[in-house]
This record gives C-alpha cells, sequence and structure tokens, in this order.
C-alpha cells in the first residue's frame, strides 16, 4: 500500500525556521569580479560565506561620504537618543542599543570624508 507523504514541504520549512538564530535573508548585487574577489577571502579565512560577510560588515571600518542622506539620518538618529536620554529616570533604565547607535554614529561621524570631485 501507499504511504501518503507531507504534501506541503513548505510547511515544514518554514516550521525550520522558526527556531533559527538567523531568521533574515539580505541580498546585495556584485559585478563579477567583485563576486570572484568575495569568494577567494571567504576561502581564505575558512570560514562560512555568512559568517564571513556577518563579521565583515560588522566590524570592519566604514568610511562614508557626506552628503545630505547621511547627515540627516544622522540627525533623525541624535535626536532619537537624544529623547531616550531625556526620559531616563535611571542609569539602570539606559538601553544598551542606544549607546550602540551613539558608538555607530561617531564613527561614521569620524570617517566622513569629501567625496573627490572631478570637474
Amino acid at each position: 500500500m501507499y504511504k501518503k507523504t507531507n504534501s506541503q514541504p513548505q510547511a515544514a520549512e518554514k516550521k525550520k525556521a522558526e527556531g533559527r538564530k538567523r531568521k533574515l535573508n539580505m541580498n546585495i548585487w556584485v559585478s563579477e569580479e567583485e563576486r570572484d574577489w568575495i569568494d577567494q577571502r571567504v576561502a581564505l579565512s575558512g570560514l562560512l560565506k555568512r559568517d564571513f560577510c556577518v563579521q565583515s560588515l560588522m566590524h570592519q571600518k566604514v568610511v562614508c561620504y557626506g552628503n545630505i542622506r547621511v547627515t540627516e539620518e544622522m540627525k533623525i538618529q541624535l535626536k532619537n537618543i537624544e529623547d531616550h536620554l531625556e526620559n531616563l529616570k535611571s542609569a539602570a533604565d539606559l538601553d544598551v542599543d542606544k549607546l550602540e547607535q551613539l558608538r555607530m554614529i561617531l564613527e561614521l561621524f569620524h570617517g566622513l570624508q569629501k567625496p573627490d570631485r572631478q570637474l
């Protein structure tokens, strides 16, 4: 006789993802040359590609170029941090994530460069 198989493999995949530490997916577009360079660096690191990418994105120095979008986003984030600090009742209420945001903003601000413009 036949054994009925589960006809809903998507449900099983969805269930597996619920208990995972990393549930989200991020995609980027790169050229073939960039992909080859990334693959070489991943191979040399001995890490899985996802671990290499996460570590690279989280721990590398970032140099950004000042423009209106960067400064506006910094203003918004600094305003959020300021509001949080003003509403604190005690140091125990301090949100560590806000301190991390402030550290990132200061790091980016320190790394701001003027774009090289050739006329």
